[in-house]
């Protein structure tokens, strides 16, 4: 039973090593990589890209096509929530 458990412990330990070190990648890669990031790496490049984009000035954002509502911004993901309030919803 403890062999079972060192392996899963071992497992996940590797998994970790093998996560991608975006601050060496260009940033014409990860660009390339948008929407194809494995989740669970998703938080790594995100943090690295949002300090690129910081550093970048308007022209080398719309260089790259990371201008306002292409994703890295602010509010990314954040919609319109539960709508815009035109439906009959529910009454009170």
């Amino acid at each position: 039973m403890e062999l079972k458990y060192f392996i899963m412990a071992a497992a996940l330990v590797g998994s970790s090593l093998i996560a991608a070190d975006y601050s060496q990648m260009s940033t014409e890669d990860m660009v390339k990589m948008r929407g194809s990031v494995p989740v669970e790496e998703r938080d790594a490049f995100r943090t690295e890209m949002r300090s690129r984009m910081q550093n970048m000035t308007p022209e080398e954002r719309q260089n790259y096509g990371l201008g306002q509502g292409r994703g890295m911004g602010q509010g990314m993901g954040q919609g319109q929530g539960m709508g815009q309030g035109k439906g009959k919803g529910m009454k009170q």
